[in-house]
């Protein structure tokens, strides 16, 4: 087996007015070769094997991300990705997927901050053990609003909670595998 190769190209612009507002837009377009799958060798005694295949995967898309601060303490932060990948290797990939967050510091060592998430349908694969083959099922669209706080002792130690999954979403990154509820996390950063 061969390892897999890819040539990506991308070429962007960036717009920054003051330290106040700043856009950014991103173009991207990659070529998978020898991409590696998991096929079937021998279907009667059920023989499957990981190899490389002929077939090529390409995907292009475009990303915009802009932020703006609104004074000292509140600053706002939104992207988008749209990607337009070839429909057999797209796997898990959403066409479209949007984040945002809004952050406020009410005093210089805390930040408070609030981010959304948004992922698009996207296929996924799964080996059904009654047919013995790969099917392809979509997986929906998702929300998702998080919490966070992070307070800076001194330069080099920070503590950080956030509580993810705010609204108690049910949904799936990887087809049957549930991913968390609502969870609280608590920790601590060193800057050395």
């Amino acid at each position: 087996m061969q390892p897999e190769e890819n040539q990506t190209i991308e070429g962007g612009l960036e717009y920054q007015v003051a330290g106040n507002w700043r856009f950014s837009a991103v173009y991207f377009d990659r070529k998978d070769k020898q991409f590696v799958d998991f096929v079937t060798v021998d279907p009667d005694l059920f023989i499957f094997q990981y190899q490389n295949i002929a077939d090529e995967f390409s995907s292009s898309g475009v990303e915009v991300e802009a932020s703006k601060n609104f004074g000292q303490k509140w600053r706002v932060t939104a992207n988008y990705t749209y990607t337009d990948a070839d429909e057999r290797f797209a796997l898990r990939i959403p066409e479209h997927k949007a984040n945002a967050r809004l952050s406020w510091m009410p005093i210089e060592k805390l930040d408070l901050s609030l981010s959304y998430q948004y992922v698009g349908e996207r296929d996924d694969s799964f080996f059904n053990p009654e047919t013995f083959a790969s099917e392809i099922v979509t997986l929906d669209s998702f929300n998702l609003l998080d919490l966070g706080v992070n307070y800076r002792v001194c330069e080099q130690f920070r503590l950080f909670a956030g509580l993810t999954n705010l609204t108690d979403t049910e949904y799936e990154e990887i087809y049957r595998f549930q991913t968390p509820g609502r969870n609280i996390r608590f920790g601590f950063g060193l800057d050395l």
